[in-house]
């Protein structure tokens, strides 16, 4: 895609996903624990490609928005797992397809 239809597909997604209540940056964040839950804030951070202190303050507006919770690691307890809520799953569903219909 053009630099002018990206902007386009992106504004034009964001349009639709908003109406569930997501960010831009919340999709971002969800896509990448769509394909894999459980994983770390830093191992977060690397796949979204933001830096660590931006992922902090998505993972806590994704925490105040009912889509993640935070979870100790059984195994190292200096790490904390970013695990999907049930409505987050949920709107996988709804909110997937919109990629396609957009593109």
């Amino acid at each position: 895609l053009c630099p002018i239809n990206f902007r386009q597909f992106a504004r034009e997604l964001e349009r639709r996903i908003s109406r569930h209540g997501v960010s831009s940056g919340q999709w971002r964040s969800l896509r990448v624990l769509w394909e894999g839950d459980g994983i770390t804030q830093r191992e977060l951070s690397e796949r979204v490609g933001a830096t660590e202190a931006t992922t902090v303050s998505m993972i806590r507006r994704l925490v105040r928005d009912g889509l993640v919770e935070r979870r100790p690691d059984p195994d190292d307890a200096r790490k904390v797992r970013i695990v999907l809520t049930p409505r987050a799953r949920r709107l996988q569903a709804r909110l997937i397809p919109y990629v396609d219909e957009v593109h």
